[in-house]
């Protein structure tokens, strides 16, 4: 289980620094995708929602691509 956990932090890791690198922020992001301000951060940062539903993982991708 702890491996499952430690992967998660990893993507939670990767998303933010991917933002970052691409000059973004939570909160573009979020708007991005459909979601409220605070979604991406709230992801990233406190672990909820646990995890990105497959419509919001896609469109993560493109934006982060």
């Amino acid at each position: 289980m702890e491996d499952k956990m430690d992967n998660t932090e990893d993507i939670r890791n990767k998303i933010a620094k991917l933002i970052s690198e691409r000059g973004l922020n939570f909160a573009k992001v979020s708007l991005a995708i459909g979601k409220n301000i605070a979604y991406i951060q709230q992801f990233v940062r406190n672990g909820s929602p646990r995890r990105l539903g497959e419509v919001e993982r896609q469109k993560l991708a493109k934006i982060l691509k």
